[in-house]
């Protein structure tokens, strides 16, 4: 039997992969088998570029963030969920630019369109980040996707009047280096 202390090192030396099936007392079952199968068939390693910002808010610096995700999760919702999530923290100088309590409502990408609607919190600026290069972190993380050619940001479903558009398109306005 393993100590606590034995057991939260080897959790450490452990994957940073979150778990797709638990077991229970029922051991391995034919569907938990199926599942395990579905599970890795459906999990991709990706390699995208986020938007973060830097010390001041006032700029986004781009960072590579490799990762499983689950292909049954389109690849928008995946970049937005990243941003949320914030920087992992390998990088110093990189800041998060979006309220970790915002919800994604919906994304939906039609015609080199994304359409991204989140909740009020969204609204909510964090690390003096105006809702401006927020919004560029988003539009900018999302365009380099291939079918991605605009985004249309969304709170609860309107367009904030805050906003000066309705539709963005990549802004390299707002993105230094970290040497800058």
């Amino acid at each position: 039997m393993l100590t606590g202390k034995q057991r939260s090192f080897l959790k450490k030396l452990a994957h940073r992969l979150e778990p797709t099936v638990f077991l229970g007392k029922g051991g391995l079952t034919e569907n938990i088998k199926k599942e395990l199968v579905t599970g890795f068939e459906s999990r991709e390693l990706v390699k995208v570029k986020l938007y973060f910002a830097n010390a001041a808010g006032d700029k986004l610096i781009a960072s590579y963030r490799e990762k499983h995700y689950s292909t049954n999760t389109p690849l928008e919702r995946f970049v937005v969920e990243e941003l949320i999530a914030g920087p992992s923290g390998q990088i110093e100088g990189l800041y998060p630019v979006i309220n970790p309590e915002t919800k994604i409502v919906n994304i939906l990408t039609k015609d080199g369109i994304c359409y991204v609607n989140l909740d009020s919190n969204f609204l909510t600026v964090i690390n003096n980040v105006s809702t401006e290069v927020a919004v560029y972190s988003i539009v900018n993380s999302l365009v380099e996707l291939d079918n991605i050619n605009k985004v249309q940001i969304l709170v609860n479903g309107e367009v904030p009047p805050t906003f000066s558009n309705s539709t963005f398109e990549r802004n390299l306005d707002y993105v230094t280096t970290l040497e800058q």
